[in-house]
């Protein structure tokens, strides 16, 4: 794609977290979306939030300088860029952008970014705004849009006074259902052949936490190695769950005098470094914490831990857990607290964690999966094996809301076989009980 903007992260000393977005227009900085993005960080936004809404300003330059230099009026440079996000570019011959095509959910965000970016440097500058946000009005909607959106702010209606024409317009793509699966977890029947393949003995920890304790890869970067601990009551690894940077963490300093400070000082003060869920969103050593049900609190706050699928898994993993310690981890030097680590002795990145998942599934020629599937094969476990209900797996999952949790529980159909045909039993056994009773 050519483009006149650019994008990247640049440290910050003076702000908790690190980095900004730093847009290029034409070669300068351009100075409101730095103001946008530093706004927008002391409001507390996670700076991958922050790298996104600043993508969408970059989007929407790039289309003026590339597509639109002349002069335009509002309603038509938005409807057209619109149109160019979300049925792209890169189908048109010798188009400069070479946009691939985006969702209605990728679409509206972008469009809000653009909205309240507008709105912002319009109260701050005084200049005039792009894209006012304005509310539906009964007289003026289509009720069959607002049911399928469920939404009463829409950042394009204005720009069209007729409901059916923006629907018409909207609902043009072709949706198409080839190789859409019913749900996304990893195979159960290729789970053992898939550990049996791993080489490695951290990938096989790893990998084992998030299938068996159903944490995500993100969350499993941010463990230290002393948020595991021996559950003395079932003979097997207690793993604590704690927020990245704003839980407390009990420590002795260099006097051996007992200190609780937040993680984010603690990673500041011994090691240099930062949270790794406040780093840019661009950063190898990037790993986000996107929230979970907390059950616990102590005098570090709240945190979670890790609920196995059976006793035997806490106990296999501790085991794991203990031999990887023994031969890896303690023998490399390491200036983090970070459990899983590279060869080199840094913490270990999503990306090598999922490039290693990806050799391990074309050894067992499996195609089609990724490391989240791990996940969703922990769901798959709670409602097929243990046969669990909804609100159970919510907890084991750590879920907020049943919403959540609907996208990891599904019942396979040898599953719901077997129930019907237990439930048929059952039937035939009363009435042939009250067939019986009638006789006497």
């Amino acid at each position: 794609m050519s483009s006149k903007c650019s994008l990247f992260d640049i440290p910050i000393n003076s702000i908790p977290g690190g980095t900004l977005p730093i847009l290029i227009v034409d070669g300068k900085i351009s100075l409101m979306a730095l103001v946008y993005a530093r706004y927008l960080k002391l409001s507390g936004f996670a700076p991958t939030t922050i790298y996104q809404k600043i993508k969408s300003i970059k989007l929407i330059w790039d289309f003026f300088l590339i597509k639109k230099q002349g002069s335009i009026d509002n309603k038509t440079f938005l409807m057209e860029f619109a149109e160019a996000c979300y049925f792209g570019t890169n189908h048109i011959q010798d188009d400069a952008l070479q946009w691939k095509k985006k969702t209605m959910i990728s679409m509206d965000n972008i469009l809000r970014d653009i909205s309240f970016f507008s709105r912002f440097i319009s109260n701050e500058f005084n200049a005039i705004s792009l894209n006012m946000i304005e509310k539906k009005f009964k007289n003026t909607i289509d009720y069959k849009y607002i049911r399928d959106r469920k939404k009463t702010t829409d950042f394009l209606f204005h720009l069209d006074s007729r409901s059916k024409t923006y629907n018409s317009w909207q609902f043009k793509r072709k949706i198409t259902y080839d190789n859409v699966s019913s749900y996304k977890s990893f195979p159960p029947n290729r789970i053992d052949d898939f550990f049996a393949a791993c080489s490695s003995l951290r990938d096989e920890l790893l990998y084992f936490l998030l299938a068996y304790g159903g944490i995500r890869i993100s969350e499993a970067l941010n463990l230290y190695i002393h948020d595991i601990s021996i559950d003395r009551l079932y003979i097997g690894a207690r793993i604590k769950l704690s927020h990245p940077s704003e839980s407390k963490i009990i420590y002795k300093d260099e006097n051996n005098r007992k200190k609780t400070i937040t993680r984010q000082e603690y990673l500041l003060n011994n090691f240099r470094l930062n949270p790794r869920n406040l780093l840019a969103s661009t950063d190898q050593n990037y790993a986000g914490w996107k929230g979970m049900l907390m059950h616990f609190k102590d005098e570090t706050g709240l945190f979670s831990e890790v609920k196995w699928l059976t006793f035997e898994h806490g106990e296999h993993f501790y085991y794991l857990y203990k031999k990887y310690l023994e031969t890896i981890r303690l023998h490399i030097s390491c200036r983090h607290p970070y459990l899983f680590i590279s060869e080199t002795g840094r913490p270990l990145t999503k990306t090598a964690a999922t490039k290693a998942f990806l050799r391990i599934c074309s050894r067992i020629k499996l195609d089609n999966s990724n490391i989240h599937s791990l996940r969703h094969f922990y769901g798959f476990y709670c409602a097929n094996v243990l046969k669990l209900n909804r609100e159970v797996t919510k907890e084991m999952l750590h879920h907020k809301s049943l919403d959540a949790t609907n996208k990891y529980y599904h019942l396979s159909q040898e599953t719901i076989h077997n129930e019907l045909e237990q439930a048929f039993r059952k039937l035939k056994y009363i009435e042939s009980q009250e067939d019986l009773e009638s006789c006497y």
